[in-house]
């Protein structure tokens, strides 16, 4: 069940809001419950979750990202979609908009909500200007930058728990430079969100957005969030 209602009333654009991959949406239905209800009365909310592991046969980004975008043409076949990704949700929303596309038409709003920037395919200065040295922090960034990462991976993925295997094929996934209109919405993101520039090649946007990483979500910071949301949603 990869897209659920989170609320049904109005007759404006939908918004599909999407967690983090590899989380159920049961669980995450909740989490969103106050930000979706304060988008009432006139904009239905759904909760969009990329497919991943288990017998969903996708263990990488891409694939999840194909499967949710092939999900959300068959639930809303004709567009515009407004896509809003919550943390690593915000990094499924962009692998489908390079999958949709590009055109206003077809992709009228990607918001990432409070998603750390990730590297770039063709971006090695954060490698090159690298000062930690430890095993780990290397780790991490060779394996953004190797295009083979994905492949190398893979089959350690389905011998990890969904959430740790989820993180993994996240980081392995090279993303490409994107063309098209960006919202950048920060809570906890501290000046970092600028560093998306280096990779946002269409208009950027940072907004900020009251509470952290989580409770921007919740009530009371919701109905501020979502009213910030607003200001940039189709009618």
């Amino acid at each position: 069940m990869p897209i659920i209602s989170l609320q049904s009333v109005g007759d404006k654009c939908p918004l599909f809001l999407l967690p983090p991959l590899g989380w159920h949406h049961a669980e995450y239905a909740e989490i969103l419950h106050d930000l979706a209800q304060a988008f009432q009365p006139h904009r239905p909310v759904y909760c969009l979750v990329a497919p991943f592991g288990g017998d969903t046969k996708c263990w990488s980004l891409r694939e999840s990202a194909l499967a949710a975008v092939a999900e959300l043409h068959s639930f809303f076949p004709n567009g515009p979609y407004q896509l809003a990704g919550h943390s690593n949700g915000g990094l499924v929303a962009l692998a489908m908009a390079s999958c949709l596309p590009r055109s206003e038409q077809s992709v009228s709003l990607l918001g990432l909500l409070d998603t750390y920037p990730v590297l770039a395919s063709n971006d090695l200065d954060r490698i090159r200007n690298a000062r930690k040295t430890n095993l780990k922090h290397w780790g991490r960034l060779l394996i953004h930058y190797l295009p083979s990462a994905e492949r190398l991976v893979r089959p350690i993925l389905p011998r990890l728990p969904s959430k740790h295997a989820a993180k993994l094929a996240v980081r392995a996934h090279v993303f490409e430079t994107y063309e098209g209109a960006t919202h950048v919405f920060s809570a906890t993101l501290k000046g970092k969100s600028d560093q998306w520039n280096r990779f946002i090649r269409g208009k950027l946007t940072i907004v900020d957005i009251p509470g952290d990483h989580v409770s921007f979500l919740r009530n009371p910071h919701a109905v501020a969030t979502a009213e910030i949301i607003k200001r940039y949603l189709l009618d």
